[in-house]
């Protein structure tokens, strides 16, 4: 049986954030990303800018790993049965956060990922 791993995305934009909302906000985010059991990768302008600890052990590599991919190794990650949907559904929500229809939308995309070790989660 396999197991599905799930994609959130959420593109906010923050505003007049008073400095300290803005550390209320900060220490909120290093919790989640810290200490999440889900996987947390996130990608801007194409290169991954952050993964937290719970990614690396799903995945099965390192942080250094990580960070040094580019799109393409990105995309080996993705099951192949599931690479075309996964696309298809993320190019649709990227663009509608990057023209201003939706700036809010959270998608949800499950899918198969190979690890390192050939394992299919």
């Amino acid at each position: 049986m396999f197991k599905i791993c799930k994609i959130w995305c959420i593109k906010i934009t923050f505003l007049n954030i008073s400095e300290e909302r803005f550390d209320e906000t900060r220490e909120i985010y290093n919790i989640i990303t810290t200490q999440a059991l889900m996987g947390l990768i996130i990608i801007q302008s194409g290169r991954i800018k952050y993964n937290n600890e719970a990614a690396e052990k799903i995945l099965e590599y390192s942080h250094l790993e990580i960070i040094s991919w580019d799109l393409t190794d990105i995309r080996n990650l993705i099951f192949e049965d599931d690479l075309a949907s996964v696309l298809k559904d993320s190019k649709v929500s990227l663009t509608q956060s990057e023209n201003g229809s939706n700036p809010l939308r959270k998608i949800q995309l499950s899918f198969r990922i190979i690890t390192k070790s050939g394992e299919v989660k």
